[in-house]
Parts: structure tokens; C-alpha cells; sequence
């Protein structure tokens, strides 16, 4: 089995970070567009759905909005591609947003595509510079919040693995 690393470009990074702290308690949606190669997905830009109904736990993305997204991508991104999508998992309470899929996510999962979860927990002010964590994560804070992105990939139906995944420019590495 080939051992896939996602890449985090910045455009994409702060893009899913910053809609993901803007709605937090309800989840942020959106689609991940790049490329990828034999052991890499290289994720350059993050489409948030604004117009998604969200809930806790939940966000639904209207049908035509959907397809509108991905005939413009198909359309402009002569390189690039919609290689999967991201969301985030926020705390509820004492309990904390964790980095990893639940069943329904796992469900949805296509193979050949990578799937970002972003775990968004409160901290009040202390901080948390950005790392990479031996968990396979990414992990810093902004002004409040604790950010744990993971990434996934489908291996096969309701198997899936946990994939490494970096952002230099945040990390210095």
C-alpha cells in the first residue's frame, strides 16, 4: 500500500481555518481543490459553502448550489481538481470536536479523494503554536480557539486510513 501525505497550500489552509472560526458551534462545509499525485494530495484552495444549512453536528449543501461549484471548477482549474472536501467538528459542551470521521462521514467518503475534519475547540487565550502532531495531525491555535486538522482516505466500503497532513508556511518546517 502506498503511503499518501496531504499537502496544505496556504490559500487553502486559511481559507478552511478562517470559515471554520466564523460559524463556530455550527459546521463548516466546503470542497478542496488541487491535485494529486502517486502518494500526495496537494490541496491549493478551499471552497467553503456559505449558503449550507448547518446545524450542531450537521451541514447540508443545496443540490444546485453543488453542481454550480462543480461546473466552475471543472470549467477554470485547467490543473486542478476537486480532490474532496473538508468540515469541521466543533465542542459541544465539556465535549470536545475530535479530528476524526463519524460513521456518516465515513459513509460519504469517495475513493481517490481526501477528507479534511477540523476539530475546533475553545482555549480562551492561551496558545498553541503550530505543529504537526504524532498523531498524523496538524495543530495550532488562533485568538481563542484550538484548531486539530486530520486527514483521510478511503482504502475501501467503510475502511479508511489517516494520512498525514502539512502546512509548512504555518508549521516553519
Amino acid at each position: 500500500m502506498k503511503k499518501f501525505s496531504c499537502i496544505l497550500k496556504k490559500d487553502a489552509f486559511l481559507t478552511m481555518v478562517l470559515a471554520s472560526v466564523e460559524i463556530y458551534k455550527k459546521e463548516a462545509i466546503g470542497y478542496l481543490i488541487g491535485y494529486k499525485t502517486n502518494k500526495l494530495f496537494i490541496v491549493e484552495h478551499a471552497i467553503p459553502f456559505q449558503t449550507a444549512k448547518r446545524g450542531f453536528v450537521w451541514a447540508e449543501i443545496p443540490e444546485k448550489r453543488l453542481e454550480r461549484v462543480k461546473e466552475l471548477a471543472e470549467r477554470f482549474n485547467t490543473y486542478f481538481e476537486i480532490i474532496g472536501d473538508f468540515h469541521s467538528h466543533t465542542q459541544l459542551g465539556s465535549s470536545a470536536g475530535l479530528p476524526e470521521p463519524s460513521g456518516e462521514d465515513i459513509a460519504s467518503m469517495e475513493r481517490n479523494k481526501v477528507y479534511l475534519i477540523l476539530a475546533i475547540n475553545e482555549c480562551g487565550e492561551e496558545c498553541v503554536k503550530w505543529h504537526n502532531t504524532k498523531n498524523l495531525t496538524l495543530k495550532g491555535s488562533i485568538k481563542g480557539y484550538v484548531i486539530e486538522i486530520g486527514a483521510f482516505r478511503l482504502l475501501k466500503e467503510y475502511k479508511f486510513v489517516k494520512i498525514p497532513v502539512y502546512a509548512s508556511f504555518a508549521t516553519g518546517i
